[in-house]
């Protein structure tokens, strides 16, 4: 009877040895963890096994102004020649995460005593295990710590050539188009766009100095966009007076900007300058466009910009008045001479199967301009419609 009160004592003891032994605390689980691949450059986009899964929509891009300081500004002139969008992360969405959190623990407090006549054996073992594990629904585990920026699966960038447009003519929902691109389809979080150049001119006279930290403005507003659709955004621009001090700043507006569906677009037609520019005739699959460059005046010269897709055009043809006066060079420009007693400047552009008309009411005798403007020969907004 001892004899086997005893071998059941030490199988007990072993039993429960064996359980407190197999729990490691310090042990780890390795948990692959899945990239997604961001967009390229050139807005493609790479998925995880390598395959191009690009199907993309087309965004059609707009410009307005709030009404802020500009009740103050004769023109303010602003020249735009990018624009950027953030792609969307792969981010669980907070009201679609599953997770499993599991928190188990496992007590064993055992005490055996046999009391025999000439055997006394006492046998205690204490086991505990405890785990805790979170698990999102794609089978990955929950790190402690996030990337700050996990928000982005990359950046795509597209050259608009140089859109200018006249703020003053775009307060409130009144908007101009300047330019439409192909982006890959899905969610995007950001949209930068690049001002190469500011002109502020006051209704005094005065030309004063609007600042733009870091030539760009950046508007933390997300959109969607499905492959084959058609989306409109118009990317809203205030100028602020900081204070009474004279200065000038622009800063983009969130509550205005955004797509179609989210604010009013309402679109104009651009105001022109220096009397009638023709309107840019080459077809949008083209991309052609032409502008003057500085002052057009009689008995002076005059010089023509063109560009296609936002490249400078080389060798494109230039005909002014019927008479062709040249080619364009390596920057796409061409600079001729303008004949005494011209009233009328009527340019016609030919690049490939591309054609684009500009026409210009030069300065009377009298001094006196043909239309309202400065000169410059570009319209208000200086907007060609760049197709990317």
């Amino acid at each position: 009877m001892k004899q086997t009160i005893v071998a059941v004592l030490l199988a007990l003891m072993l039993l429960l040895a064996g359980c407190s032994g197999g729990v490691d605390s310090g042990q780890t689980t390795d948990v692959e963890q899945t990239e997604t691949a961001g967009t390229d450059a050139e807005g493609g986009a790479t998925s995880t096994d390598g395959t191009n899964a690009a199907s993309t929509g087309t965004v059609n891009l707009y410009v307005s102004d709030e009404v802020n300081a500009i009740d103050q500004f004769e023109h303010l002139n602003v020249t735009i020649t990018r624009v950027g969008f953030a792609r969307a992360g792969d981010e669980v969405d907070e009201e679609s995460e599953s997770s499993a959190n599991a928190n188990t623990s496992v007590e064993a407090n055992t005490t055996v005593t046999a009391n025999a006549t000439d055997t006394n054996v006492s046998a205690s073992a204490n086991a505990s295990v405890e785990t805790n594990a979170s698990v999102t629904d794609d089978g990955s585990a929950d790190s402690a710590e996030s990337d700050e920026d996990g928000d982005t699966g990359g950046w795509v960038e597209y050259d608009v050539g140089k859109q200018t447009a006249d703020l003053t003519e775009l307060q409130g929902p009144q908007s101009t188009k300047f330019g439409s691109v192909s982006l890959e389809a899905g969610k995007y979080t950001k949209v930068f766009v690049y001002v190469s150049e500011v002109e502020g001119t006051l209704k005094t006279g005065e030309t004063v100095n609007v600042k733009l930290p870091s030539n760009k403005l950046q508007l933390n507003k997300g959109f969607a966009i499905e492959s084959g659709e058609s989306v409109d955004f118009v990317y809203d621009i205030t100028v602020v007076e900081a204070g009474k001090s004279g200065k000038y700043v622009l800063k983009p507006v969130i509550t205005e900007s955004g797509t179609g569906d989210e604010v009013d677009i309402e679109v104009v037609e651009p105001k022109q300058k220096n009397g009638e520019k023709g309107k840019d005739e080459a077809n949008d699959e083209s991309g052609l466009e032409a502008t003057f460059v500085g002052d057009v005046t009689a008995d002076g010269d005059a010089t023509v910009r063109v560009m296609q897709d936002g490249t400078a055009v080389e060798g494109a043809t230039v005909t002014a008045n019927g008479e062709t006066v040249g080619t364009t060079n390596e920057d796409g420009e061409l600079t001729f001479s303008v004949p005494e007693g011209t009233e009328e400047l009527e340019v016609t552009v030919t690049a490939d199967d591309a054609e684009v008309e500009l026409s210009q009411t030069l300065a009377t005798s009298s001094g006196e301009n043909g239309g309202e403007g400065d000169g410059n020969g570009e319209d208000a907004n200086g907007l060609d419609e760049a197709v990317v």
